[in-house]
């Protein structure tokens, strides 16, 4: 299996420069497309992290710029939307050769993505896409090669987290509370969402046991 991974941003994205506007990071997961009447129909799961209020205004510009929309959780949606312009690069990208197998990152105003091919061609036909396309303002190659999928990371089911765990994690998560040494404790989160230790304890433990269930 051949891997890319690479850096990017292009003046028509629809979602990078509204994350970076906002502050927040989208993670976007492709799961199919298809072309009608000379348009591009994508549907993809986005995910959004960052201030509350920042997400909720992010989660509506992406129900104004999509055709079909549909609330998963508190941050995270699933959507359709079309292209019909500059098809020659969105075609070459949504390409049925390509897999997906992680979402792309939008954060800052620069675009990550990592795509698997079974062919080393189709990933090259990508690589010059993004390129030469007229739209391009950054692009960077950062690995191609050949891998094994043994090495390569894909998330097992996990267990259905709660909204509440997951707006726990998320607010712990992005306020350093994982990071070493931490820039918060346990008692800044419970009083972020107005809840005793013990409770705010027991909702992050819960939450950390059932994504470490989807990746061991």
């Amino acid at each position: 299996m051949w891997y890319i991974k690479y850096e990017f941003r292009h003046k028509d994205c629809k979602y990078l420069p509204k994350a970076d506007e906002l502050k927040v990071v989208l993670y976007s997961q492709t799961l199919s497309h298809y072309i009608k009447d000379g348009v591009l129909h994508v549907s993809a799961i986005h995910t959004v992290e960052g201030d509350t209020k920042n997400v909720q205004e992010y989660l509506d510009y992406l129900r104004t710029i999509s055709l079909r929309f549909e609330r998963m959780s508190h941050n995270t949606v699933f959507t359709q939307s079309t292209m019909s312009t500059n098809m020659k690069y969105y075609t070459a990208v949504y390409n049925p050769f390509l897999f997906f197998f992680k979402p792309v990152k939008h954060t800052g105003n620069i675009e990550y993505g990592e795509i698997m091919s079974w062919e080393k061609s189709h990933l090259q036909k990508l690589m010059l896409a993004m390129s030469e396309n007229e739209e391009t303002d950054y692009f960077k190659l950062l690995s191609l090669k050949q891998v094994s999928l043994k090495n390569i990371f894909m998330m097992k089911a996990v267990e259905k987290i709660t909204d509440k765990q997951r707006e726990l994690f998320e607010f712990a998560k992005n306020n350093g509370y994982y990071e070493y040494p931490r820039k918060i404790n346990l008692k800044d989160v419970a009083l972020h969402f107005k809840i005793d230790h013990t409770t705010a304890h027991e909702i992050l433990r819960r939450a950390e046991n059932n994504l470490i269930r989807g990746i061991m």
